[in-house]
């Protein structure tokens, strides 16, 4: 009986303090202020976005592109220091060629 007596008090106590977030949140003019800005700018891009329908894709695909050329990237260079360490002459330059020009 105290368990249930204790559960009811604790599920009152959240309901009463997810009520006074909610009523709190609502008449904040400062908050129902921001809600609208956010509403106009949401339209606003909504329309945009309507008129540019069909124009081009390259805003939606750069993100995706872009992480995919970073992880190639670091795919390249991680292949391109092993590659140059195992590569390098006595000279201790790993640009350096070991074979000679062809000759013409």
């Amino acid at each position: 009986m105290k368990k249930l007596a204790t559960a009811i008090a604790i599920s009152a106590a959240l309901a009463a303090a997810a009520t006074y977030q909610y009523l709190h949140a609502s008449t904040d003019p400062h908050q129902s202020d921001l809600q609208s800005k956010l509403h106009a700018v949401e339209q606003t891009l909504s329309a945009t976005q309507q008129d540019l329908l069909g124009y081009t894709t390259f805003t939606q695909y750069l993100e995706v592109t872009k992480k995919a050329i970073s992880g190639r990237t670091k795919f390249l260079a991680a292949g391109s220091t092993e590659t140059t360490s195992m590569s390098s002459t006595s000279t201790g330059q790993p640009w350096a060629s070991s074979r000679t020009p062809p000759s013409s």
